[in-house]
């Protein structure tokens, strides 16, 4: 992990071109997940945590290599993306709740070993973007989402599908439906208010609970858990269909995230983007691995949830905002 951890530091460090970006990205992307290496297996003995930091960066080199050699046009790898997005992880998280024993009480301890580290985290990104980097409110909103905001989604629930496997996935779900659901909320609303202080913004409140209603990840998350309190069991042949869907979600997400990096391109001050990437997939892992171990004392697989959960790397906007001072309107310093 140290290792990983430094060339990706180093790669983004000393280049400046598309290259050494991608090299930063496949090793950052690795190193994260290389924590849990000298752990146990997390399902089996034949889900040993090795194999699985060998073949993400496989499916990312596949995506990006079918981009960059012309044979999947950017449009197919948005078009991908949004698959994942809209059908087929919202029918998986369906049938994963509607399948799933449910804990008796709410999950407080899981989810304080996450999103209490996360909020420090957020507090701290905003508070040095601010102090250091000379950044206007929104600026320090979008470095604060960075240093605890991860691609949970396209790169981290294939990690944690072929870590835990089905039957144990259900504490990363967990955490990552309450991730985006009060993360991108609370981002918005700050975003929203910075952009237009002194404008109303009575309209602010319908159009994030309209997001909300109609977030296809949140749909399928309510619809499971309703079947499963109801005790309202799927119909075979949808329940086969949304197996088949289940399966689609790690290599359609790792090929259109790999195919993504096509279209992108380091550039501009990389000294908050470095700070922002070493803060989401060092520090976090490090503090979420303290408190779910050390002082919560979760379960093994829920412990190991919350610190995969932790370990994706920051999404891309962040990094892109934060490298191009132009993009939040303030000057870097």
């Amino acid at each position: 992990m140290i290792v990983l951890g430094g060339v990706a530091l180093l790669s983004l460090w000393l280049g400046d071109g598309r290259n050494s970006g991608l090299l930063g990205l496949f090793a950052g992307s690795t190193a994260a997940p290389g924590l849990l290496v000298a752990g146990a297996p997390f399902a089996d003995e034949s889900r040993y945590p090795l194999a699985v930091l060998g073949s993400v960066p496989l499916w990312l080199l596949l995506g990006y290599l079918a981009a960059r050699l012309g044979w999947f046009p950017d449009e197919a790898a948005s078009g991908l993306a949004r698959f994942v997005f809209d059908f087929a992880v919202p029918m998986m998280l369906l049938r994963v709740f509607a399948h799933a024993q449910l804990p008796s009480g709410f999950p407080w301890p899981l989810l304080a070993s996450f999103y209490l580290p996360a909020a420090v985290l957020y507090a701290l990104g905003m508070l040095v973007s601010g102090r250091v980097f000379g950044r206007d409110l929104a600026g320090r909103t979008i470095s604060g989402f960075g240093c605890s905001f991860g691609n949970s989604v396209l790169l981290g629930l294939p990690l944690a599908l072929l870590t835990f496997g089905e039957a144990g996935v259900l504490p990363y779900l967990i955490l990552i439906s309450v991730h985006g659901l009060g993360y991108l909320t609370l981002t918005t609303v700050v975003l929203e208010y910075a952009r237009h202080r002194g404008h109303p913004l009575s309209r602010l409140p319908l159009g994030v609970a309209k997001g909300l209603v109609t977030n296809p990840i949140i749909v399928g998350l309510a619809v499971g858990v309703l079947l499963n309190l109801t005790g309202l069991s799927l119909p075979e042949p949808v329940d086969r269909t949304l197996e088949y869907m289940q399966l689609a979600v790690t290599p359609c997400a790792l090929f259109s995230l790999g195919a993504s990096l096509h279209q992108c391109r380091i550039a501009g001050g990389l000294s908050e983007p470095l700070l922002l990437v070493a803060v989401k997939n060092v520090l976090m892992p490090a503090l979420v691995w303290l408190v779910a171990v050390q002082l919560l004392g979760l379960p093994l697989r829920s412990s190991q949830a919350a610190i995969v959960a932790s370990s994706a790397r920051p999404p891309i906007t962040s990094s892109i905002r934060n490298a191009s001072p132009a993009a939040t309107g303030t000057t870097s310093r």
